[in-house]
């Protein structure tokens, strides 16, 4: 298996379609627990709300939710998002 920043492998051109698909406000839910030090901060199958997304390099993007358990941001790689909820429809 290839590793997730390979620009050749599944994951990462999947990772790249999700982050480029989804905005700020649209809501995301997750396939996995993320803990942080032994603690979960954010829970599998409940929603997040993206606050902010960013780039930390080319190929590393990271949604930025807040916790509900320590209510603090926590960046999410788009690889963990199993299901999304888009917020905002476009009008022409």
């Amino acid at each position: 298996m290839r590793p997730i920043n390979d620009p050749s492998s599944a994951e990462y051109l999947d990772a790249q379609v999700i982050f480029s698909m989804l905005e700020v406000g649209d809501l995301i839910l997750l396939e996995a627990d993320v803990a942080i030090d032994g603690l979960r901060v954010l829970l599998e199958n409940k929603t997040y709300e993206i606050l902010v997304k960013q780039e930390h390099s080319p190929g590393n993007p990271v949604f930025i939710v807040q916790s509900p358990i320590t209510n603090k941001l926590i960046e999410v790689h788009p690889s963990l998002v199993a299901s999304y909820y888009v917020r905002h429809t476009i009008i022409q």
